[in-house]
């Protein structure tokens, strides 16, 4: 795409590679070739990623979409069409097929009509005409089109330093120790995916996983955190053998995109057996949101996966969609009380009430609990007095690393916080 001074040359790689965005988004043939004679800004957007984005926009933007390149698409073959009667008209004698009107008349009328359409898509854009008026408002199209751009540009490209990123193994998982409330030993970590950016440095997830979640990348980044989580509970679980004490759980998060594959459980079994790891000592973590979206089809995937072994926790539990009735029918393990409730349950009467009534409802219903964002120790004596099973915080510990984490099991007790 080329605008202006924004030069643009959209592309995809590899066999069947693809020049426009028009191609892009019906995967019809391109319509044009171009070849650079300058330095040269490359932005490359796969084609699955441009129908990962038409799949999700409103279906009367898709409609709009496709009409708009159907009618130029038909434009262009009805000009080619003429063109190619006037060069058979001059290369092939009587015999070539004759259009009914002197195709000079034709290409000047077809050409009106390419014109006429163009003309009225820029007025649109350029906002002289109402067709994006709202209540008389206009709205400054040139400014919305370069911020999309800028916006698209920004996202694709980040995109593709997480391909990269994956490719160069750039990632790391961090682990966040869980502590067993009430004997105050450690009873198992989270693991946490950190991003070692070559110019911008360490990254943490809420910079990059919904990129991951818009590209699709999040089931390849997804498969590999799993992965490295059980091969690492696995060297954990060596180590707490040898000096005697219990093994530890390791719990990992799973997003929505991997909750939605129809093999989940099937994918991760193959992991488990890669690994050796004992399918009780994982734990998943999911938030409340992907349980209601397809209940039924959630119960099944919960079910495969309590069939394996593994357990289930909902993670951020309370400010989700909390509907009770889930948690009758749905096979999980675990509620891990959200943070925003643990962090102000000491200023706020109401926080504390909630928290209560969490830690017993999961005791009437047998399920464990997990307080997250503890960082007082006013707030580990309430949760303690509570009855709460196990707390997570920087009052814990922050997330380390594997080495860390391996010290920790060995002195088998809390690391004190830090400042990062």
């Amino acid at each position: 795409m080329l605008n202006g001074t924004h030069s643009i040359v959209v592309a995809t790689l590899g066999e069947g590679e693809l020049l426009g965005e028009m191609a892009l988004i019906d995967a019809q043939t391109r319509s044009t070739t171009a070849t650079a004679i300058g330095t040269t800004e490359l932005l490359i957007i796969p084609r699955s990623y441009v129908i990962q984005k038409m799949f999700t926009a409103d279906p009367t933007l898709r409609l709009f979409l496709q009409v708009i390149l159907d009618r130029y698409r038909d434009m262009r073959s009805r000009i080619m069409n003429v063109l190619d009667s006037v060069t058979n008209q001059e290369n092939e004698s009587d015999s070539a097929i004759h259009p009914s009107q002197p195709p000079e008349q034709l290409i000047t009328t077809l050409m009106d009509e390419y014109n006429e359409m163009q003309s009225r898509v820029l007025e649109a854009l350029n906002g002289n005409t109402d067709a994006f008026g709202i209540a008389g408002e206009r709205h400054n199209i040139d400014g919305m089109y370069k911020e999309d751009a800028d916006s698209t540009a920004s996202e694709v490209s980040m995109g593709n330093s997480l391909q990269v990123a994956l490719e160069e193994k750039q990632f790391e998982l961090l682990f966040q120790p869980i502590m067993d409330l009430q004997s105050g030993r450690i009873a198992g970590c989270e693991a946490l995916i950190r991003w070692h950016h070559p110019e911008l440095g360490m990254l943490s997830p809420n910079k990059f996983i919904g990129i991951l979640e818009e590209t699709g990348l999040i089931l390849s980044v997804g498969a590999w955190a799993l992965e490295n989580a059980c091969n690492t509970a696995q060297r954990f679980n060596e180590l707490s053998a040898s000096i005697g004490i219990p093994a530890l759980y390791m719990s990992i998060n799973l997003s929505g995109k991997q909750f939605e594959t129809a093999n989940l459980a099937a994918d991760i079994g193959i992991i488990i057996d890669r690994t050796g790891i004992n399918p009780k000592q994982i734990k998943l973590e999911i938030t409340e949101s992907l349980l209601m979206l397809e209940p039924a089809r959630a119960i099944s995937s919960l079910q495969e996966l309590q069939e394996l072994g593994i357990s289930v926790a909902i993670d951020d539990f309370g400010v989700g969609y909390s509907s009770f009735s889930y948690l009758q029918h749905f096979p999980i393990d675990t509620l891990k009380i959200d943070r925003s409730f643990v962090s102000t349950m000491l200023k706020n009467s109401k926080a504390m009430a909630i928290v209560h009534s969490l830690v017993l409802l999961a005791k009437n219903l047998k399920l464990k609990i997990i307080a997250e964002g503890v960082e007082h120790p006013t707030e580990l004596a309430k949760l303690k007095e509570y009855g709460c099973d196990y707390v997570q915080g920087f009052m814990i510990s922050e997330p380390i690393t594997e080495n860390q984490f391996m010290e920790l099991i060995q002195s088998n007790t809390h690391i004190p916080h830090t400042d990062t």
